[in-house]
């Protein structure tokens, strides 16, 4: 992200921020998460997690009590005997 001079308040309320992503190899591939966030995604390069991150739908990368219960059932599923 390239960093942007600012010269005036006018040039600061027109700055647009936007939320840090934080990024971490994870053996052969990436992980990208919102700082603060537990919910990732990954790719294949930093690039291709940092933008898979941003297209995915904010409502599955909330952290909430039913996204929770969703992953949690999802992870229990897969070791049931």
């Amino acid at each position: 992200m390239p960093h942007q001079k600012v010269n005036s308040l006018r040039e600061l309320s027109k700055l647009k921020v936007g939320p840090v992503v934080q990024i971490q190899r994870a053996g052969g591939h990436f992980k990208a998460r919102f700082r603060g966030n537990a919910n990732f995604v990954f790719g294949a390069s930093a690039a291709e997690a940092h933008q898979r991150l941003l297209k995915t739908p904010s409502c599955t990368l909330i952290n909430s009590p039913k996204n929770a219960a969703v992953s949690e059932r999802r992870w229990a599923y897969g070791f049931r005997e």
